[in-house]
């Protein structure tokens, strides 16, 4: 996979993972 699709995929989970719990992920930068 592409970094982009790579980073996209990291904000979908991280965006699901803030709706799950209510807190925020440290972002990732590749």
């Amino acid at each position: 996979p592409t970094g982009k699709e790579l980073n996209f995929t990291v904000q979908l989970f991280s965006n699901l993972y803030n709706d799950i719990t209510g807190k925020t992920l440290p972002t990732v930068n590749f």
